[in-house]
């Protein structure tokens, strides 16, 4: 059974996380990850980050 893990991204937001840096992102995503109901799947979110940010990147090069 997969689990669905919501990293959730808007592409009006995509510039300003690209500004903020890969290590705010990153952050902030071991952050959410480490929260005692969500630790559990702590592998799954920090794959689906990387995904995010590749998606921030592309949206943000393109606006």
């Amino acid at each position: 059974m997969s689990v669905r893990i919501p990293l959730f991204s808007c592409n009006a937001c995509c510039h300003d996380l690209v500004q903020e840096g890969k290590m705010c992102h990153d952050t902030l995503i071991k952050y959410i990850a480490e929260k005692p109901h969500l630790v559990s799947h702590e592998t799954e979110y920090l794959k689906k980050s990387d995904d995010l940010w590749t998606h921030s990147v592309s949206i943000s090069q393109t606006t």
